[in-house]
């Protein structure tokens, strides 16, 4: 080509019109062997030997292959080529490792493409990289050689075809040479067989892995790199399930997405990044403090969060501004219930990186569980202010405002988080819930629908609607969202309860003691189910029955001033007014501020000692406590 080689021409095709490119080189001399790599610097898929001689015997079978090729490779996708700039190295100090717990060796493959993205990968790691490397790059006969003095010379990377039962070292990548299987033994040296070809290639990728997976385990780096088919797949999988640090070429930077694509779909890879990432991952993977982080964050899957702190607090001491080590740390305290430890670990991964919105939640999410909720919802309030568009923050956000009684800001705060994710239940039946506490019925009951439509059998939502209804006097609506629960659960204390008082509210009182008949046979030793009962029955004047359950339940529950004074309301009801006084008494011992218990001990008193008539109670005064809203009156309980 005049005025320019075919390194150039190579390259201003790529950046302008890429098409794909074959480099035919004879393969006796090594520069022009050397030279044909560098065409794959600038973006060739592939170089293919020079036919012979017409005369020679071969020449048909050549020509033959170098057409198959072509019509291989001209259905690649090629994408235009930017100049690359060079990218910073990282520098690895000599490290010792733990014994039994070290990575000992790299295993590599590649096929169409690889040659560049591997000349990239030397380049961005150190010369003193401390394990071995074990190559397989399709490539046709006769060029492994070149091929190794051409990744040597432009890396400065020791890089050569071994020799049968070579001993491996660190900081040498190792080619698997023409026509043999290359494997891997357990005491690290290389074996060279004449077994069959595996995808129809010799050497494969799939045989390297394989002898890995089998000798190295867990100890070895599998690293599956841009080519044509599936060769190393499986392979890649069966290092990943020996425990075994597996990685992938991205499809952005592959100029074939079959070996890594293949692998991607059978779960095999740990990691998905391009070149210069793939070496810096590398790094991270053979030094001390990736061992240690690996087993903390393996321990901590297995929920051994005493093992996994203790090495995240050693990586800490080691490498002190890497946030997501404070970060996992926390998470792991967290688990253990050592919050204000993880307080700490959280606040410190903050200070080093104020920015990290994740860490901002968790914070919170921890300052809520040990009583902070002010601290908490200042935390949760920089998270949405970093990422506004987080789910989880806004829900906790909302949550906390709820708890703090910030019903305005809750309503805003879950309003967003509806937006965000609109098929989530739980949003939608908290924001019912505020909605409804700010007396905005309607769109409260709105909100119930709405999560009841993604969730059906959300009872908590199910249930705010049938208090919206009844807030809306709508006793039929409320009635009929009773009888879905029903359907739903079978029949049970709780909604068999609600649906009587709810009837008794209507003037329905047949109706509704034969439920609250049917609810007595849900009766447990909660004192609280046997306060509701109590109150029940009375509520229709039923005050023996409602004496027996309010007295099981003052015995079962003896210090809750609540039952005390509601026992005593009773029987002043039921014309018992000297027992009216001993349960008034008893829920004043408990709390001398009850002025609910005083006014009703001084009505009490007035008729004992004739200063007023004694009446008849055709509907107990207390019925206002006894609201049809069944959650109302636990909170009035408790």
């Amino acid at each position: 080509m005049p005025g320019i080689d075919g390194f150039e021409a190579t390259r201003q095709i790529m950046e302008t019109s890429p098409v794909p490119i074959i480099i035919i080189s004879g393969i006796d001399n090594l520069a022009e062997i050397a030279a044909s790599f560098r065409v794959m610097e600038a973006g060739a898929l592939a170089v293919l030997p020079k036919p012979p001689n017409p005369l020679n015997s071969r020449f048909n079978s050549a020509c033959k292959e170098i057409v198959s090729s072509i019509r291989t490779y001209v259905e690649v996708k090629v994408i235009k080529r930017r100049a690359i700039s060079p990218s910073r190295r990282y520098v690895v100090e000599p490290v010792t490792f733990p014994s039994g717990f070290n990575p000992r060796l790299v295993v590599m493959g590649a096929s169409t493409g690889g040659p560049p993205v591997i000349q990239t990968i030397l380049r961005e790691l150190p010369r003193n990289f401390p394990l071995p490397m074990v190559l397989v790059q399709h490539m046709s006969p006769g060029f492994i050689e070149g091929f190794a003095e051409w990744l040597s010379n432009s890396t400065g990377f020791t890089v050569k075809v071994p020799e049968a039962n070579e001993q491996v070292r660190p900081g040498i990548m190792y080619v698997a040479p023409d026509s043999m299987q290359t494997g891997i033994t357990a005491d690290l040296r290389i074996s060279l067989v004449q077994a069959p070809p595996e995808h129809s290639l010799r050497p494969s990728v799939s045989y390297l892995f394989r002898s890995a997976a089998t000798n190295i385990g867990s100890c070895a780096i599998g690293v599956l790199l841009t080519g044509m088919g599936n060769d190393g797949a499986s392979e890649l999988l069966s290092l990943h399930l020996k425990g075994a640090v597996t990685i992938i070429q991205d499809q952005e930077s592959s100029i074939v997405y079959g070996m890594p694509g293949e692998a991607l779909k059978l779960g095999a890879a740990a990691y998905v990044l391009p070149p210069a990432e793939i070496a810096h991952e590398l790094i991270e993977e053979s030094t001390v403090v990736s061992i240690m982080y690996r087993f903390a964050t393996l321990h901590a899957k297995k929920e051994n969060y005493q093992i996994a702190s203790d090495y995240f607090d050693q990586i800490y001491k080691i490498r002190p501004e890497e946030s997501q080590v404070l970060y996992l740390a926390g998470e792991a305290y967290e688990r253990m219930g050592n919050l204000e430890t993880a307080l700490e670990r959280y606040t410190s991964a903050i200070c080093e990186d104020p920015m990290d919105s994740l860490v901002w939640l968790v914070r919170g999410r921890v300052l809520l569980n040990m009583g902070e909720a002010e601290d908490a919802l200042l935390s949760l309030k920089q998270a949405t202010s970093l990422s506004d568009e987080w789910f989880d923050a806004w829900m906790l956000q909302g949550k906390i405002e709820i708890e703090l009684g910030y019903l305005d800001e809750a309503r805003k705060s879950l309003t967003y988080a509806t937006v965000l994710i609109p098929d989530e239940s739980e949003s939608w039946r908290l924001l019912g819930d505020v909605l409804h506490n700010l007396k905005d019925i309607n769109p409260s009951r709105i909100a119930y629908e709405r999560a009841l439509a993604i969730d059906f059998s959300d009872h908590e939502a199910r249930r705010g609607k049938i208090n919206a209804h009844l807030s809306a006097a709508e006793i039929e609506e409320a009635l009929g969202e009773y009888d879905i629960a029903l359907s739903l659960k079978g029949e049970n204390f709780w909604d068999l309860y609600g649906k009587a008082m709810v009837l008794f509210d209507a003037n329905r009182v047949q109706e509704g003691e034969i439920i609250l008949e049917r609810a007595e046979a849900f009766v447990s030793e909660d004192p609280k189910v046997l306060f509701c009962l109590a109150g029940g029955w009375g509520a229709i004047c039923e005050f023996e029955r409602a004496e027996s359950f309010y007295a099981a339940s003052c015995e079962l529950d003896p210090e809750n001033s609540k039952v005390w004074c509601l026992r005593g309301h009773s029987l002043r009801d039921a014309g018992k007014f000297d027992e009216a006084v001993v349960c008034f008494n008893r829920a004043l011992e408990i709390d001398p501020e009850d002025s609910e218990s005083h006014s009703g001990k001084e009505i009490c008193m007035d008729i004992l000692e004739g200063r007023t008539l004694p009446y008849t109670c055709q509907r107990p005064d207390h019925d206002k406590n006894i609201n049809t809203n069944s959650d109302q009156q636990l909170k009035e309980m408790e």
